[in-house]
Formats: C-alpha cells, sequence, structure tokens
C-alpha cells in the first residue's frame, strides 16, 4: 500500500498536468477509504473571480479571489488517480 504523502503527490502531479497555473495549492483534506481501495485527497487553489462589475474592477483593494476544491481518489496499491471529482464540501 502506497502511504499518504505518496497518495498526495500523484494527485499534486495529475492536477498540475490539468490545470496551468494553481496559485497556493493546499491539501486540504486527507482520508483512506472505509475498504482502504483508495486514497481520498482533496487539494484547493485560489481562482481569480471574474468581474463584470467596473467599481470593484478598478479597486486595488477587491481581491477578486475564491478558493477552488477537486477531490481525488488515488488507487491505495498502484499511487494511478482513479477518479477527479467537483469537491461538495460546506464551506463558502
Amino acid at each position: 500500500m502506497i502511504d499518504t504523502k505518496q497518495a498526495i503527490e500523484s494527485s499534486i502531479n495529475y492536477i498540475r498536468d490539468v490545470y496551468e497555473q494553481l496559485p497556493d495549492l493546499r491539501v486540504e483534506e486527507i482520508e483512506l477509504s472505509d475498504n482502504e481501495e483508495f486514497w481520498i485527497i482533496t487539494l484547493g487553489w485560489d481562482e481569480i473571480k471574474k468581474n463584470n462589475n467596473l467599481e470593484q474592477a478598478m479597486n486595488p483593494l477587491f481581491r477578486g479571489v475564491k478558493r477552488a476544491y477537486k477531490t481525488f481518489f488515488v488507487d491505495s496499491e498502484s499511487g494511478d488517480i482513479k477518479k477527479m471529482k467537483i469537491w461538495k464540501g460546506d464551506c463558502e
């Protein structure tokens, strides 16, 4: 069985292959599935909000950033990514 660090590394390598820029990429959650078949890893990063409000767009204090999250199901034996899903947590 791969360890937690290997599962995280697999998830990070995968997401970096899919997306070009991932500012402030962080591990948000780690869990081993009940049957120990998958490591379930949630990663989060900042995304710039598209802003149609000219006043906010011109304001240098308006940050315009939101967190994006993806959950990865990493095979606990091989380390292969088996599934990537939009994280449906309870924040925001």
